[in-house]
């Protein structure tokens, strides 16, 4: 036996699980961008048409919009209650 006892042998089959892991986590995401530019709406591979269209209408929504500020309100009074937590304020 080679090296210390307490030594931890590297598993060979890590790269590729965590490739797969990877993989299985962002190449539904990256078929979502693709997607968002085809301007057929639903339609097969591969994209036609490639437009900002489906962009334009959602940032014309206004319950979209609504939607942020909600998150971003969210977002402030988390921040606010970390720091006022981090500094024993009232």
């Amino acid at each position: 036996m080679s090296g210390s006892a307490g030594a931890v042998q590297k598993s060979r089959w890590l790269p590729v699980h965590t490739a797969a892991v990877y993989a299985f986590l962002y190449l539904p995401i990256a078929t979502l961008i693709v997607y968002s530019f085809n301007g057929a709406g639903v339609g097969g591979f591969p994209p036609r048409d490639l437009t900002l269209n489906w962009y334009r209408i959602l940032l014309q929504d206004d319950a979209i919009w609504v939607s942020v500020q909600n998150s971003l309100k969210v977002a402030v009074a988390r921040w606010e209650s970390l720091w006022a937590s981090a500094f024993r304020l009232p």
